[in-house]
């Protein structure tokens, strides 16, 4: 004698499983790295506010007024990001991927200014977009 579930609890299982699926280590990995890119970032653009005249003798700008709003602006974008991606909100991987994707551009017209750093931004915004973009089988995720 074969058992068949009935069509209520197939459906109540479908919904369970559907709602013990978890994120991936990748998405995971992404969605932190964009918290700590946004942190980093917004610190960046507090001292650029704050300690304009320590930076200037290191850089071309006199004025970091602007890129210091800019820098407290992209990093508040980053940590809004990710934390909506850690939430599993359905907005945090797209605004994810797109900053990602915008910084990967800048940092690659830094490629011979500072190669090093700008290979290390390539590959950590890579990385990013990697993860919030990938799909995970369900069975698997748990």
């Amino acid at each position: 004698m074969t058992t068949s579930m009935r069509p209520e609890a197939s459906r109540i299982e479908g919904a369970r499983r559907a709602s013990t699926v978890g994120m991936s280590g990748w998405y995971a990995f992404a969605a932190c790295m964009l918290l700590i890119a946004g942190a980093s970032n917004m610190i960046h653009g507090y001292v650029a506010l704050n300690q304009s005249e320590f930076l200037v003798n290191q850089l071309l700008w006199d004025n970091l007024d602007v890129w210091g709003w800019v820098f407290l602006g992209w990093g508040a974008l980053q940590v809004v990001a990710g934390g909506m991606s850690l939430a599993m909100r359905s907005l945090g991987p797209i605004i994810g991927v797109v900053l990602a994707s915008i910084a990967m551009l800048l940092w690659f017209t830094m490629v011979f200014a500072a190669p090093f750093a700008a290979i290390i931004g390539l590959a950590i915004n890579g990385a990013v977009v990697f993860g919030l973009t990938r799909v995970v089988d369900d069975e698997r995720v748990a």
